[in-house]
């Protein structure tokens, strides 16, 4: 292999792999995939059949990303009626950014509606990983109606994602970019509302360090403080930073 020219490896590994997809050999399909990606992720269909074989390998119980180390990592298929878990069913897509995607979702098990946001990123997937972890152990410290309510943190097809509060609104930059007039007690309660969330989260030595209109959601005639992914922890380990 070492002597063949990518193209030809690349060629070589893809139908290898449909060979091993075809006679319900997941695992050794799957390492196949995953070395022809590490060399030409955009090969015919090759990154769509990896998904699809990892969604298998899952239901099968099979756990992806077995066939071995330096796995290439690519970014779970998301839809609506797609189910976390056997538990979280998403519902319709609420928004995304450069690493991440939120969705509106129905908790099979207790009923109700939640947000899910789930890492979608491929590089420097580590380093948005601990960033998610740590915003949830954050969260899950301050108890208060003006800091938005993180629940649990799970892993689907090797992205980690977060259970979160579903806040049904906008957020205080799109009140801003949208021009609209802002009544002075409008504003001053946002500003309350603001402090309040901060206190809660000063109060147990947390600095935000990220706090801008778009990080505010408006909601139910509150505002909430959101994401706290770059917060520091007073006295703590701050080489994420």
């Amino acid at each position: 292999e070492d002597r063949m020219s990518t193209p030809n490896l690349v060629e070589k590994l893809y139908w290898e792999g449909r060979t091993h997809d075809a006679q319900g050999e997941l695992t050794e399909a799957e390492r196949c995939y995953q070395k022809a990606v590490a060399l030409r992720r955009d090969h015919r269909d090759l990154t769509a059949r990896l998904i699809s074989l990892r969604q298998r390998m899952a239901r099968a119980g099979i756990d992806p990303g077995s066939g071995g180390s330096g796995a290439v990592r690519v970014p779970p298929a998301l839809e609506a009626g797609t189910v976390l878990d056997s538990r979280y069913e998403l519902l319709d897509e609420l928004g995304r950014g450069g690493m991440s995607r939120v969705f509106r979702a129905r908790d099979r098990a207790l009923g109700g509606t939640v947000a899910i946001k789930i890492l979608t990123r491929t590089a420097d997937n580590l380093k948005s990983e601990e960033r998610l972890q740590r915003e949830v152990q954050i969260l899950r410290q301050i108890s208060h109606p003006n800091v938005v309510r993180v629940f649990d943190l799970g892993r689907w097809q090797g992205s980690l994602y977060v259970i979160m509060e579903l806040l049904e609104g906008t957020t205080l930059d799109r009140v801003i970019q949208s021009k609209q007039r802002v009544e002075i007690a409008d504003a001053k309660a946002i500003f309350h509302d603001i402090l309040q969330g901060l206190q809660a989260a000063h109060s147990l030595k947390v600095i935000h360090r990220d706090l801008k209109p778009a990080n505010v959601a408006l909601t139910e005639g509150r505002a909430k403080i959101m994401d706290f992914g770059i917060a520091l922890i007073e006295d703590s380990d701050v080489s994420l930073t």
